[in-house]
């Protein structure tokens, strides 16, 4: 019994010594390394951004597309990015890939449009280079949107030769039920 309790006490004598040498101990700080709060990736995907961009490109103003870009840089360096992320920003690569991705959303937008419009396309196409690997889903897109419109047509026939009169009265009627989709939507 008296073995435990001296080996009690001695267990209890080294940790008061111990606690006491740590505590007189001075404590470093940490250092702690800020990250940026704003990456790269999050400047040049911002919606404002990315908005300005396809706005200059739709109205082909070089200096609008610069303006942009400057902003950009300005705010990469306010959030202290690191420097080759704010040359990337100012780099050709960047520019370049911007612009291309901005002409593909305004290809899309167009097809959209035309799509549901039943026009041509062909002119967006020729206007849009960039999306060429979009142009046999377009064209797919379209063929069945037109087959449909093509059965429509049918039925509104009843068994009769369609004819454009009855062409034209099925892309109508293709529209109306789009825009009554649309409004369900909403």
């Amino acid at each position: 019994m008296k073995v435990l309790l001296s080996i009690t006490l001695i267990t209890a004598l080294v940790g008061v010594i111990w606690f006491a040498q740590e505590s007189n101990k001075t404590v470093e700080p940490v250092s702690v390394v800020q990250s940026p709060v704003i990456s790269r990736h999050d400047i040049l995907t911002a919606t404002d951004f990315v908005a300005g961009i396809k706005n200059a490109v739709a109205n082909n103003k070089q200096s609008d597309i610069n303006k942009w870009i400057y902003k950009a840089v300005e705010v990469a360096e306010a959030a202290q990015l690191p420097l080759q992320d704010i040359q990337y920003i100012q780099s050709d690569l960047a520019k370049n890939f911007l612009v291309f991705q901005a002409k593909r959303q305004l290809f899309n937008e167009e097809i959209q449009q035309a799509y549901y419009a039943i026009e041509d396309i062909t002119l967006i196409k020729e206007r849009y280079p960039e999306a060429q690997n979009l142009y046999p889903k377009v064209d797919l897109l379209i063929k069945n949107r037109n087959k449909i419109i093509q059965q429509i047509a049918l039925e509104m026939a009843n068994g009769q030769e369609v004819n454009d009169t009855l062409l034209s009265a099925a892309k109508e009627k293709w529209k109306q039920q789009f825009r009554s989709q649309v409004l369900k939507l909403n």
